[in-house]
């Protein structure tokens, strides 16, 4: 039952949990909408800012690409040795496909209401933890932390596809569009946090507006 229950409950239990973070890391991005600085920034404080904005959703959206395309290959091998799709694989893809554009979200609206570049960097930190803690609970399966039973079932596995027909007409052209939405989605938001520009607070003391929410 170490296996079958016991694996499984932690893989459920460390799931429901990444969700839960990044929802809360979502929801801090959207209520802090109404970030503001008392003056606009000049000079290298600005540059600072806003490169930092623009290299971390590069360096997010990177990490992310990878998981992307993980996603699109397993899906295609899926397609080319069982001649379609179950219905488990189906479903691995479409949870994979919505905690990435989960973590997109997250870094979005964190990287636009950041107001320093500290803040940037230790929020990419923060996201890239919560991302990573699936591969984080597997490690600790290995070493041993779960169990003994747990930790000889997971092992290292290395094997070699060998198909035995050509890829199919579909097969780069699917991994063409992928390629351009992929690279076109990250540039287009390293660009977008790169020129949003930060609130500046009113100066009649009024509540500044959230830019998420109005």
């Amino acid at each position: 039952w170490q296996i079958t229950t016991g694996w499984l409950l932690v893989v459920v239990f460390t799931q429901l949990l990444q969700f839960v973070a990044l929802c809360n890391l979502l929801g801090y991005g959207i209520s802090h909408g109404d970030s503001c600085l008392t003056k606009e920034l000049s000079g290298t404080k600005w540059w600072m800012l806003h490169l930092s904005k623009a290299a971390g959703m590069l360096a997010v959206g990177a990490l992310m690409a990878g998981r992307i395309m993980d996603t699109v290959n397993f899906l295609m091998v899926e397609v080319l040795i069982e001649k379609g799709t179950s219905i488990e694989a189906l479903f691995f893809a479409i949870f994979r496909m919505v905690e990435i554009v989960l973590i997109i979200f997250c870094n979005l609206a964190i990287f636009i209401t950041a107001k320093s570049p500290d803040g940037v960097w230790l929020s990419i930190t923060a996201i890239t933890f919560v991302a990573d803690l699936p591969e984080s609970v597997v490690a600790m399966g290995k070493s041993g932390v779960l169990g003994h039973h747990i930790c000889k079932q997971i092992t290292e596995m290395t094997f070699t596809i060998c198909l035995g027909a050509e890829y199919p007409w579909w097969f780069k052209p699917v991994r063409y569009i992928t390629h351009v939405m992929m690279f076109g989605t990250i540039g287009a938001g390293a660009c977008y946090a790169f020129v949003v520009p930060m609130q500046i607070c009113p100066d009649d003391f009024e509540q500044p507006h959230n830019i998420f929410l109005e």
